[in-house]
């Protein structure tokens, strides 16, 4: 066998080995996949079941990062509660289905008061208060006892632009490979050729502000006529927590949650400032040991709106 034919054949094999290397070890080639909706503007596409980077990614048939549950309660005694929000609530591939807040609250609340739980993760990356308003329009409120929404300061400008989904952020179908995954979704960054425009987090315009927080607003008034108990917990990013300052539409947030006259908190009673560099994974996402302190934020949210004997501390791990 001629010398270059030789080196061809160990540079295919090599390839095979780093596609085998990426796709089993570290899950690449199979992101969660996200679908576009005509009123939501997109949500994760249903019943999913993926593991990236170690961690375990789900959807239920709602496109919820939950397990699956009936539309309807089969038994009167559960305990039903929904919490909305963007890629806080979501997690995302780097944060375990297990150690996500909401998993960790249903674990809590079913071993604390010892009846069936269900805690809906209703959520998906740069999602606002108009996607969350047209997700709960779309699909309901799966006869939940309480509706939770988790907002940050940044979400009085989301506002949903129905604009062509970026598929390094929002993918809609697998990569050609694991490989090609790699290259064009994590190195990009690192060779301007390949970068795309990423989707943006806010829209910034004059109105903005006013869609948002008029969606925000309908969407809590929603949620009051078919859920027994509504609140809000705005959640504070990195600078927010370190600086002790909230960032523009902080107050404006909790204006329309005191307009609306439902309970609120924040998360500055449990994110400390020096701790923000074990808390969070980036300026804004929470890591597994943020995750623990935004569970406690919603089961004290819990315990005092439902009159639930609940003690935050004890998170089931």
């Amino acid at each position: 066998m001629p010398v270059t034919v030789k080196w061809l054949v160990v540079f295919a094999l090599f390839l095979f080995a780093f596609e085998l290397l990426l796709r089993f070890c570290l899950g690449l080639g199979s992101p969660a996949l996200t679908v576009e909706h005509p009123r939501i503007e997109y949500m994760f596409a249903p019943n999913q079941e993926i593991k990236r980077f170690g961690n375990r990614f789900k959807t239920n048939p709602w496109g919820m990062r939950s397990e699956n549950f009936p539309r309807w309660k089969l038994d009167h005694s559960q305990l039903r509660i929904l919490v909305i929000g963007d890629s806080i609530v979501n997690g995302g591939h780097p944060t375990d289905h297990s150690r996500l807040a909401t998993t960790i609250v249903q674990r809590t609340l079913e071993k604390q008061l010892n009846r069936s739980v269900v805690v809906g993760n209703i959520s998906a990356g740069s999602w606002g208060p108009g996607n969350w308003l047209a997700y709960v329009q779309e699909f309901g409120f799966f006869d939940s006892d309480y509706f939770i929404i988790v907002a940050g300061s940044a979400d009085y400008l989301d506002t949903p632009t129905f604009e062509p989904l970026n598929p390094n952020t929002h993918p809609t179908r697998n990569p050609l490979c694991a490989t090609s995954e790699l290259f064009q979704r994590y190195l990009a960054k690192y060779v301007p050729k390949f970068t795309s425009a990423p989707k943006s987090e806010t829209t910034e315009n004059d109105l903005a502000d006013d869609i948002a927080l008029e969606d925000l607003s309908q969407l809590i008034l929603l949620a009051k006529r078919n859920v027994s108990k509504v609140g809000l917990i705005q959640y504070l990013a990195r600078v927010e927590i370190i600086e002790s300052q909230t960032a523009n539409g902080y107050v404006e947030i909790k204006g329309v949650a005191e307009s609306t006259r439902i309970p609120s908190l924040d998360t500055r009673t449990w994110f400390k400032p020096e701790n923000s560099s074990i808390d969070f994974r980036d300026e804004i996402h929470p890591n597994d040991a943020g995750q623990k302190l935004l569970a406690k934020a919603i089961l004290t949210l819990l315990s005092s709106e439902l009159q639930l004997a609940i003690d935050p501390n004890l998170l089931c791990e």
